[in-house]
């Protein structure tokens, strides 16, 4: 508290009146197990399109589960090819391209 009350000392011009000043902690919890907790809130407002952004948080733990796997099956291929020990597999896709079939070319 008294790091509050010498912050505002040291912010507020002591010429001007002030009739309250409230400081609300709520729910305080240690920091370990703050890093630890799954069910977090989220501040709403009614300008984000949610449904849409589930949609794109879904999509990305798909590209990523198809990228860990993609990462698995080199991994994989280049241990049986060598018959060296793989530790990890670092791939960058730089772009997918999709052959074009007779219907996409017209």
């Amino acid at each position: 508290m008294n790091a509050a009350v010498d912050l505002f000392d040291r912010l507020i011009d002591p010429t001007l009146l002030i009739r309250r000043l409230n400081i609300v902690a709520n729910h305080i919890i240690p920091e370990d197990t703050a890093l630890q907790k799954k069910d977090r809130f989220t501040q709403l407002d009614l300008f984000t399109d949610y449904a849409a952004e589930e949609q794109k948080q879904k999509a990305d733990a798909a590209d990523l589960e198809r990228e860990r796997k993609l990462q698995e099956a080199v991994k994989d291929a280049v241990q049986s090819m060598t018959g060296i020990e793989v530790a990890t597999v670092n791939l960058y896709i730089a772009g997918v391209s999709v052959p074009r079939t007779a219907k996409t070319a017209e």
